[in-house]
């Protein structure tokens, strides 16, 4: 390679750091020094969108990679007594709240079953030390659902749009459950059967704020706090506030 060939090479290598550039060059006589400041600029050009794509798909790469599960789990055996603790525990909780609903209100046109206490029951006796399942979150959580549900509803009884009710009681919420720091899954569920219930008055349907969410809540807490603490491995609630 010329001396000449080797600064032209040098000065592309410097422009595309170090990307492979083809780069139409002009033939030249030895001694002879053209300067390409128009090839140049298109160089760096290109380079910056090379450099960007580059990124764009690293990004891209990056957030599918976070879909592959290949991640830190925990996998504790859980022995059998603890799931049968579990059983016993739902059993009682929602066959309490089932026999008052189904034996004692039901004959009034009342309700005190609610679909979103059995997940309520996976937290509480499956998972109890989670922070979900604490009394706090439990409560809060699921009052913030039926709160949010009932005025949701009510507002757009007016402008039937149903849909858009659903979507927006689930999802106000979950924001108020963070914001509050009292998260509560089964208070989502909640939301949304209060704009699913059919109600005769619109505002009848606020009873179901303090019952049956709130006083079923409560029964499924005292249960928890019985049942859990029977076994040496659990401690219910972690904390109460």
């Amino acid at each position: 390679m010329s001396k000449l060939e080797s600064v032209i090479t040098q000065d592309l290598s410097d422009h595309t750091n170090g990307d492979s550039v083809s780069v139409p060059l002009v033939a030249i006589r030895p001694g002879e020094v053209l300067l390409v400041n128009n090839n140049m600029n298109k160089i760096d050009d290109l380079c910056n969108e090379t450099r960007c794509c580059r990124k764009k798909s690293e990004l891209i790469k990056k957030y599918f990679q976070k879909w592959s599960g290949q991640h830190k789990s925990n996998e504790s055996s859980i022995q059998f007594i603890e799931c049968i603790i579990t059983f016993v525990g739902t059993f009682i909780a929602l066959g309490i709240i089932s026999v008052v609903h189904y034996r004692i209100l039901a004959e009034h046109d009342l309700t005190f079953l609610l679909g979103s206490f059995g997940a309520s029951c996976v937290l509480l006796f499956a998972t109890p030390s989670s922070p979900l399942a604490q009394p706090r979150n439990a409560v809060f959580g699921q009052l913030i659902g039926a709160t949010v549900g009932c005025i949701v509803r009510i507002i757009f009884d007016y402008i039937h749009e149903q849909f858009i009710a659903a979507t927006l009681s689930v999802a106000i919420s979950i924001l108020i459950m963070q914001l509050t720091n009292t998260l509560h899954a089964p208070g989502g569920a909640t939301a949304l059967t209060m704009i699913m219930t059919k109600t005769t008055y619109p505002w009848y349907g606020f009873q179901y704020i303090l019952m049956p969410t709130l006083s079923g809540t409560i029964i499924l807490i005292i249960v928890a706090l019985i049942i859990n603490n029977l076994s040496s491995k659990r401690h219910y609630p972690v904390t109460w506030w």
